[in-house]
């Protein structure tokens, strides 16, 4: 089999693939779902000048919540 050829079986392969997933694997939007949660004001301003390639905006900011240094730490086991 020539490299042309398996090339052009990977692509096919590789686009049926995208057809059949639910979710783009070029998106970088926050789910739908869940609410998103940042600790520090700075972190919310960086992540909203971060757009998605596929739909642009990624979230809509809400407002912000003080989350104290003990929570922080412990936060991906709460989340």
């Amino acid at each position: 089999m020539s490299n042309r050829t398996l090339e052009n079986r990977i692509e096919r392969a590789e686009q049926a693939a995208k057809a059949q997933s639910k979710f783009s694997p070029e998106c970088l939007c926050f789910p739908e779902n869940e609410s998103s949660f940042f600790a520090f004001e700075v972190e919310l301003e960086m992540l909203t000048q971060v757009k998605c390639p596929v739909h642009g905006e990624r979230f809509t900011p809400g407002f912000h919540i003080y989350v104290a240094k003990w929570l922080r730490a412990k936060q991906p086991q709460h989340l």
